[in-house]
């Protein structure tokens, strides 16, 4: 099951990197999780594509899955900056070439307080190779 975390703010926009690469873009839906269940999850959505060249089979990657109990950390409108922190390794059950669930990334929302503008999500609610 993929966990979301928080990341406490101090630090700016600019200066946030990742290996894999970030993107600046805006979100165009946020949506809380509404259960306790992983079917429950909520979503959040981007208007660009937030892993170019690292999708599976060249799909483009817009969504994030929000586990039950975690915020989504940014609303529908706000300007964000997410970077994809890592792909799944290939294993018996998970090709990642053709598989784009699991990859993991961070979120950092630019118009909230310090300390409750960041989170790490995956895109899926199963894994790379999962039900």
């Amino acid at each position: 099951m993929p966990q979301a975390g928080s990341a406490s703010g101090g630090i700016a926009p600019h200066e946030i990197q990742a290996p894999l690469g970030c993107v600046d873009t805006v979100v165009t839906k946020s949506l809380a999780p509404t259960g306790p269940s992983m079917a429950g999850g909520g979503q959040l959505a981007f208007r660009d594509d937030i892993a170019p060249g690292h999708g599976a089979k060249g799909q483009t990657i817009h969504t994030l899955y929000v586990p039950p109990g975690y915020d989504t950390v940014a609303d529908s409108g706000d300007h964000v900056r997410v970077c994809l922190l890592q792909i799944p390794q290939k294993t018996g059950s998970c090709d990642p070439l053709t598989d784009v669930r699991g990859r993991e990334f961070l979120v950092f929302d630019r118009s909230k307080p310090q300390g409750e503008n960041a989170g790490v999500f995956f895109n899926g609610e199963h894994l790379c190779g999962g039900a």
